[in-house]
């Protein structure tokens, strides 16, 4: 579809106008324009898999210029390859990237580099469009570029289902150089980011375009992870393509053609205090004391000694894994023993194996003395063997494959159980109903199922299914005399009266006892406190 054509979006400066006309482009260009694998920091990549349609697999890449943990790094063909290969390719949706570099984890605080400002516009109601219909949400777009005078993209991505992705790509990537720094970057990034986005979208609606949208949530997050070209759509199978043609920006550029005046600036007195300078002045942290037993104590009792066997034999942490060291075993401590005693353990192994500071041992573990993260077993094998590279294990239960006969079987109790449980619920609403409207005024002779159906929301073909239990437990729980049931008449098989048949004597006949002999008599032990009318 856009193969054999050029898109041309019309960008006016002033009173004169010009063309920025955007063509498609290869892969391979994708990573030369964006330096893919050549990085100064980490870019992730990451999938969305078929099953829980979560984003999963994350994978780094690039060539940081420090020490880090994140030894297995990966380039985007080998990714990609990877995704699509035959054991992951029907589990895979869609293949992700960050456009922003992060010093370690894709998290805002660990923002390292910005590279690019972004607009993700998508189709309304997220619908996958034919690609004619692609072609004019295009051209669509483009006029609210040249209508808006905002400043020309330098990509188009393309998306497959109709959406795109607008980048305004940096010529060098703006590197953080310290915690204030990297306040005052975002603050200003996030506000370019919002103008861009209000300003394209004021002009959709001045112009009437109602099948796309800006998403802002999208567009102002730096942490996110945005399609990959190269990658497919899953809801299509189109390719994600790549558009070159506009020209490279900055970030003082593009502020200050969007007007922000004031340049970027790294003043102290700008940034808010950072919680970890906080946890450094302390000393003894509160820990926080609600403890329950976990289930897993015992296989992470013996996976605690385990690791400290280990560090016994080798001796100190190396650098780029201790602060994850601490803050995986701490957590296990807080598992299985006091809070109290974990703090105290932990200290130990500091003393011995890693050589922090005790500011910045409360610094590491600021968020693991409130919280106890309860990684599932095999989260924390994955953690052990693929991030920590140690040769230590949880033993995991194993579990058989059900036979698909086992699998019925049980599908068919548990039905059973649920359905039971459904109808004991809907009897007693039912008793519950009857009982109040007794002690309304009602008698039990006067109920029918129309009379219940007109106060509750109980199908009538559900009522009439528990019509008969509901009049005997009801019978169950008040007391009604004999010869008050006699004054009943005989109604229809839904009233009452069905159940109203007087004793046999043992002649056969349908005689009752002399009021001398028996005064009353109780069909029922079971009372309950509702006046019954006269009937």
């Amino acid at each position: 579809m856009i193969r054999d054509k050029v898109l041309v979006a019309s960008v006016y400066a002033g009173t004169s106008a010009r063309a920025t006309r955007y063509y498609l482009s290869s892969n391979k260009q994708f990573d030369v324009d964006w330096h893919i694998g050549k990085e100064e920091a980490l870019r992730w990549f990451a999938r969305a898999r078929l099953s829980d349609n979560k984003v999963s697999d994350l994978k780094p890449c690039g060539q940081p210029t420090y020490e880090t943990r994140r030894k297995k790094r990966i380039s985007r063909q080998e990714y990609l390859a990877w995704a699509y290969q035959a054991t992951h390719k029907t589990e895979t949706t869609a293949c992700y990237l960050t456009p922003n570099l992060f010093f370690d984890w894709r998290n805002t605080q660990n923002i390292k580099g910005l590279t690019a400002h972004w607009l993700e516009i998508d189709t309304a109601g997220h619908t996958p469009l034919t690609a004619n219909q692609s072609w004019e949400i295009y051209q669509q777009i483009a006029d609210c570029l040249g209508a808006s005078n905002l400043p020309a993209p330098t990509n188009w991505v393309l998306t497959g289902s109709g959406g795109v992705h607008l980048y305004w790509r940096y010529d060098q990537p703006e590197l953080v150089q310290n915690k204030t720094h990297r306040f005052t970057l975002l603050k200003r990034w996030k506000d370019i980011a919002a103008k861009l986005g209000k300003k394209l979208e004021t002009w959709r609606i001045k112009l009437g375009y109602n099948d796309w949208k800006v998403d802002h949530g999208a567009s102002n997050d730096p942490s996110r992870l945005m399609r990959m070209p190269g990658s497919q759509h899953n809801k299509t199978a189109r390719e994600v393509l790549y558009l070159t043609g506009g020209p490279v920006t900055s970030l003082q550029m593009l502020g200050k053609k969007l007007g922000f005046k004031v340049p970027i600036t790294t003043d102290a007195a700008t940034a808010p205090p950072s919680k970890a300078m906080k946890a450094h002045h302390i000393r003894t942290p509160k820990v926080y004391t609600s403890i329950a037993r976990d289930p897993a104590a015992d296989k992470l009792a013996k996976l605690a000694k385990d690791w400290e066997v280990y560090l016994h034999r080798h001796g100190q942490v190396v650098k780029g894994k201790r602060d994850l060291t601490l803050f995986h075993l701490y957590n296990i401590y807080r598992r299985i023993m006091p809070p109290q005693t974990a703090w105290d353990k932990i200290i130990q192994i500091n003393d011995k194996y890693i050589g922090f500071t005790g500011q910045q041992l409360s610094a590491y573990l600021s968020s693991s003395i409130k919280t106890v993260y309860r990684y599932t077993l095999k989260r924390l094998n994955d953690i052990l063997t693929d991030e920590l590279e140690l040769p230590l294990s949880v033993q995991l239960k194993s579990r058989e494959k059900l036979s698909p006969a086992e699998q019925q079987r049980r599908q068919s109790i548990s039905a059973k159980k649920v359905s039971k449980a459904r109808a004991s619920t809907t009897l007693n609403t039912l008793v519950e109903l009857v009982l109040r409207l007794c002690k309304a005024g009602y008698t039990l002779t006067s109920l029918t199922p129309n009379v219940l159906l007109n106060h509750c929301q109980i199908s009538r073909a559900t009522i009439y299914r528990h019509w008969n239990k509901v009049i005997k437990t009801v019978q169950q729980r008040r007391p009604i005399q004999l010869k008050e049931l006699l004054k009943a008449q005989h109604y229809s098989s839904h009233s009452l009266g069905f159940f109203i048949t007087p004793p046999k004597s043992r002649s056969g006949n349908n005689v009752l006892k002399e009021p001398a002999q028996q005064s009353s008599i109780n069909l029922l032990s079971v009372h309950c406190d509702i006046p019954i009318p006269d009937i």
